[in-house]
C-alpha cells in the first residue's frame, strides 16, 4: 500500500510539473504583461492542476488514504494558486485572475484544515454524519471567477464536482 502511494505521489508530481511548465514560460519573461492566449493557458493550467488534485483525492479507498490525499491536494492547489499569482494578466482579466488566485489559495487552506479536522476523532463523527460530500465556499468562488473570465472571453472549464 505504501509503495502504491509513493508511485501515485510521484506520478502526480510528474503531471503537476508538466502542467506547470506552461505557466513558467508565461512568467519567465519578467514583468511583461501576458497575452490573452497566455492568460487563458495559465488559468487553464491552474484549473487542470486543481482538478487533478481532486481526482486524486476522490480515488481514496479509505479514510486514512483520503486524509493523505487531501493533504497532498492542499499542497497541489496551493502551488497552482502561487504560480497563477505570478501571472501578469492583461487589465481586462486581472481582477478575476486575482479573485481566482485568492479562491484557490483559500481552497488550499480549506483542504488542509478539513484534513486536520477529520484526523480528530471527536470531530470526525459530527463531520461525517449525514454528509454527502465536502463543499467549500472557496470552490464556489473559484468557479465564479472562472465563469466571469469566460464571460470576458477566455475559454476555461469550471472545476468539476467529485
Amino acid at each position: 500500500m505504501m509503495g502504491r502511494r509513493i508511485l501515485v505521489g510521484l506520478a502526480a508530481a510528474v503531471v503537476v510539473a508538466a502542467l506547470g511548465g506552461g505557466l513558467l514560460a508565461v512568467t519567465a519573461g519578467g514583468s511583461d504583461v501576458a497575452t490573452e492566449a497566455e492568460t487563458q493557458q495559465a488559468v487553464s493550467t491552474a484549473r487542470n492542476r486543481v482538478d487533478f488534485a481532486f481526482q486524486h483525492m476522490a480515488r481514496s479507498e479509505d479514510l486514512d488514504e483520503l486524509l493523505v490525499r487531501m493533504t497532498e491536494a492542499s499542497e497541489m492547489v496551493g502551488d497552482a494558486a502561487s504560480e497563477l499569482g505570478e501571472l501578469r494578466a492583461p487589465d481586462r482579466y486581472a481582477p478575476e485572475v486575482s479573485k481566482l488566485t485568492k479562491a484557490l489559495a483559500q481552497l488550499s487552506v480549506d483542504l488542509d484544515a478539513t484534513a486536520s479536522d477529520l484526523k480528530r476523532p471527536e470531530l470526525l463523527q459530527s463531520l461525517l454524519t449525514g454528509a454527502r460530500g465536502i463543499s467549500f465556499e472557496s470552490w464556489e468562488q473559484a468557479n465564479a471567477a472562472i465563469r466571469e473570465l469566460n464571460r470576458l472571453g477566455l475559454a476555461v472549464e469550471e472545476l468539476e464536482r467529485y
